[in-house]
Order: structure tokens, then sequence, then C-alpha cells
């Protein structure tokens, strides 16, 4: 083959590569572009503006045949469709962890897992039931108060398949455990989220109990749906996490409470997190007064209710994390830095308390994996202030997070991220809203400034009955009622300044006596004034 007919082929060759990148790069372009407008408008029309220029000139180019800047042409373009497939990969990413989190706008469920629990054989008692089918004929207690649905829907699936099945009432679980381990009852249909609460009492269920079998409720969650333009207007949220093994459809405990005051505007946010042991109005009892905590367990949607109604101030939204997500975070982003103020040993992820599952972590500043970052979050019983002491462990692995996303590492690890992230999350933010807000703060992109109102003045007391556990004497904070109305206090000043950007306030000069106190019915507040 002579030269005239290699350079011939080499020029059809290059022209079949230029009509094969060239739809390519389009079809990306308008991918990529198509998914940033959701998210910015000022950076959509740039990166129009810059795509287009850049297909115009690789247009122009055609007319040269010269073979370095074919070579050049050909090979930019390249780079430019591997990096636009990138970009529509993250933000692609990025779409559908907001789907998750929000189930597409579609309705929220939650589910409730029920277990019949039998007494274990022992020293003084020999087991009668072992399976599902020695259940006939016998006793089973079941909740006609807060899980009425749940144990009812149990109750259906065991009437189908077994005979003559006596159904006790009960209106609390440490009534119904007492009843199963003095005999008065055979089975305990038991909610699992109750499993801490009544473990502070009895001790490890699994030391005398077992799970014959486990049933599953789902149930749709009537959501206060939130019209507000959080680009625009000032906005709360409640932050509620809880530290058990499973996904935030599952109710439980709420472990961690912080109240989130945010202006879009001035972009300002104020922060406050709530003890779990406050002593508060849960809405599932009629505002009964119960540990904060005991609100989780029938749903985010309680707690916020119950939040609203002790700090008198409108909580607007939730964000329901689980823990759980702690561990697989943490090691996709390989550690977090913490310092870990005492010494201490915590059971593992399965709460195992076995010598070789217990993870025990020294004093200092120091780097912490998955699950110790768990233990971490967890443990308070080494605190002196207990409840207040692990509300600080998490927010310091909460920072730990964020700021080792903001490496370069972690921005390069973000979908893999969020795609953990979104098994965890649960909120009522509605796509759009969400969607809205990150558009508004990345075409106006400013510092944030924080701050945040301390409700650790408060004091604890023992033994004090909660709707939820009647029967039992639990350990219960009591909220300060100066830091209530200073918090108050701030809301209001907050909320009324939506325009200013220079508004800023000091902590020690909040003026709260120009506001009335708003005090929650049934929430019992320390008033230190009242004893002097």
């Amino acid at each position: 083959m002579n030269k005239n007919n290699k350079k011939k082929n080499g020029f059809r060759i290059g022209r079949i590569y230029d009509l094969l990148i060239l739809p390519i790069y389009i079809i990306l372009s308008v991918m990529t572009l198509y998914k940033l407008k959701n998210y910015t408008d000022k950076y959509f029309y740039i990166a129009a503006i810059i795509l287009g220029l850049i297909l115009l000139i690789f247009l122009l180019t055609l007319l040269y045949n010269k073979r370095s800047i074919e070579i050049i042409r050909r090979l930019i373009l390249t780079v430019l469709c591997v990096f636009l497939f990138i970009g529509y990969g993250k933000l692609d990413a990025v779409d559908n962890f907001f789907d998750d989190i929000t189930q597409g706008d579609e309705d929220q469920y939650t589910k409730t897992q029920m277990n019949l629990l039998a007494l274990q054989s022992s020293d003084v008692y020999t087991a009668t039931i072992d399976k599902f089918e020695d259940i006939s004929d016998k006793k089973v207690g079941i909740n006609t108060s807060s899980d009425k649905k749940a144990s009812n829907y149990v109750k259906k699936k065991m009437d189908a398949s077994l005979e003559n099945v006596q159904y006790l009432e009960y209106s609390d679980y440490g009534q119904m455990i007492q009843d199963l381990y003095y005999g008065y009852i055979d089975v305990a249909c038991f909610n699992v989220a109750q499993t801490e609460t009544i473990e502070s009492t009895w001790g490890s269920l699994d030391g005398f109990t077992n799970n014959i079998r486990s049933f599953t409720y789902k149930e749709k969650v009537q959501i206060s749906q939130n019209e507000k333009d959080v680009s625009k207007e000032t906005f709360t949220v409640l932050i509620s996490a809880n530290d058990e093994i499973g996904v935030p459809a599952n109710n439980s405990l709420s472990d961690m409470n912080m109240l989130v005051m945010i202006n879009p505007v001035t972009h300002q946010i104020i922060t406050s997190s709530i003890p779990r042991d406050s002593y508060v109005g849960n809405p599932t009892y009629n505002y009964a007064s119960d540990k904060l905590t005991h609100t989780g367990n029938d749903g985010a949607e309680n707690t916020k209710k119950a939040v609203a109604e002790a700090l008198g101030v409108d909580v607007d939204f939730y964000v329901k994390v689980s823990f759980s997500s702690v561990i697989k975070i943490i090691d996709e982003l390989g550690s977090i830095d913490v310092n870990v103020p005492i010494a201490f040993c915590e059971q593992d992820e399965n709460r195992s308390f076995a010598d070789e599952d217990l993870i025990c972590l020294n004093a200092g500043e120091q780097s912490l994996n998955g699950k110790q970052a768990l233990a971490f979050s967890r443990h308070r019983h080494s605190y002196a202030n207990q409840d207040l002491g692990r509300n600080e462990a998490q927010m310091q692995v909460i920072k730990g997070i964020i700021k080792k996303l903001m490496t370069k590492d972690g921005i390069g690890k973000i979908d893999k991220i969020l795609n953990i992230a979104s098994q965890y999350v649960l909120t009522n933010f509605t796509n759009a809203q969400i969607q809205s807000f990150v558009k508004s703060q990345i075409d106006d992109i400013q510092p944030w400034s924080m701050s945040s109102l301390s409700l650790s003045g408060g004091v604890t007391d023992e033994n004090i009955e909660t709707a939820s556990a009647p029967g039992e004497g639990l350990s219960v904070y009591y909220l300060k009622k100066q830091e209530v109305k200073a918090l108050q206090a701030a809301y209001k000043m907050f909320t009324d300044s939506k325009q200013l950007k220079d508004f800023h306030f000091e902590i020690d000069e909040l003026y709260q006596d120009l506001y009335d106190f708003k005090e929650g019915e049934n929430t019992v507040y320390y008033d230190p004034s009242l004893y002097f």
C-alpha cells in the first residue's frame, strides 16, 4: 500500500471517529445540562455556553485537515466526554438520593416488628412453647394501647393458623413482660422497638425469653405536609436519630434529637440538641408526660409534634436517620477523627457484650473506623451527665463525617456515600423543596454562620412514671425553663429577620422578656427561681 492510500485510510478512520464522538458529546452535554438545571440556574447557563462554544470550535476545526489540529481536537473532545459521563453519574446519584429519602414524594410507610416471646426453660421452669403451633390453647398478651393496630394484625395471623387462643389486653409492655415472667400469660406479643425501655428494668430479654415468630406490620404515615418555600423562608428541621440496627422506616427509640433553625436568606443556622430523656408530652398518648426518646416508637412525625409542643416553636420538617449508616459510611470514608473524652468499653453493633465482641476505646484524639464510631455514639453509662455526654459524642461523629466528606477523597466518593445514606435517611421534605434549596444556595454561594443554644442546664430525676411505661420508675430530664424561653426568643427574632443580612444575636443578650413564654401543657420544666 502506497503512502497516498495510507493517508486516505487514516483520514477516513479519523472522520469516522469524528462522526462517532460528536453525537456522543452532544448527547452527554444535553443529559448533563438537564440534570444540572435541577440544582442551579446560574451555572447551568454558564455550562451551556461553554459546552456550546466547544461544539462550535469542534465544527470549525473540521474545516482544517492539519494533522496536529485533528489530534488535539479528538483528544480534547474525548476527555470532555469522559468528564461529562462522570458528571452526569454524580448528578444522577444526587437525584436518586433525594428520590430515596423523600420516597419520590409518594406515601411513606413505617414498619413495626412484633415478636411472639415465650419463656425459655430454666432450673425452675420447663418451656411448653417451642414453636408457633404450640401457642394453640394458650394465653397471649397483646397491647391495645399504642400498638393496637400492629397487635390486631398479629392476632389475625394467629387466629388464621391456631385454635382457642385466649388474648389478654395490656396498655403497657412492662406489665406484659412481668406477667409473662411469672406465668400469668404464655406468650407476649411484643414490639421490638420497646426493647431498650423494658431491658432497663428486666435486663436482656434474650436471657429468659425465646422469639417464637416475628411479624412485620406496615402502616401508611400521615405526614403533615409543609409548603414553605425553603429557598426564601426561614424554616426549622428536627433531626431525629436512633442507634438501632435497621432502617428509618422501622419505628424505634429516638436517641438523638436536634432542632435546627435555618435562614436561607441570611445564611445562618441555629442548632439546639434536645436531651433524649426530656420529660415532654407524647402525642400518641394524648400528650401525657413521657420521655422524648419514647416518642420515636411511634414515628418521627410523633417526635416532631412532641418537640414543637415542648419547645413552643413550629417544627416544619424532620429528617430521620439511623445510626446504622455510621458503620458503612465511615468505613467507605476510611475513618473519622474525634476526641474521646473518657476510656470505656461498649457492646458491638449487634449489641453483644461477649468479651470478644466488646469495643474498647482509650481517651484522647484518635481516628475511628465504623464500628468504633457507632460504639462511641452509643455509649453513655460512663459519663457523669450520661445522656448529654452521648449527645456530644454523636455530634462529634456527625461533624467528623462532614469534615471527611469535604476532603478530596470524600468528594470523590460522594456517589457511594449517597447510595449508602439513602438507605438510612427518611424525611418529609418534598423532592422539589430540597432541589429548590440546593439551587438557591449554589446560585448564591456565601459562607454560613452557625450558633447553638444549650438545653443542658436542666435537672434529672429518678423513678418517674411515663405514659408509655406507666408501671416503671424511669430516669427523666426536666428542661430548664429559662433555656427554653431563650430558644423561643431566638426563634422569634430569627424568623422576624428574614431580610436582615447582618442579623446576629448574643446568647447572653437575648431579649427574652419581649416575648411571652409558650409552655407545653404536659412538659415539666425546671425553674431554679422557684427554689430560692
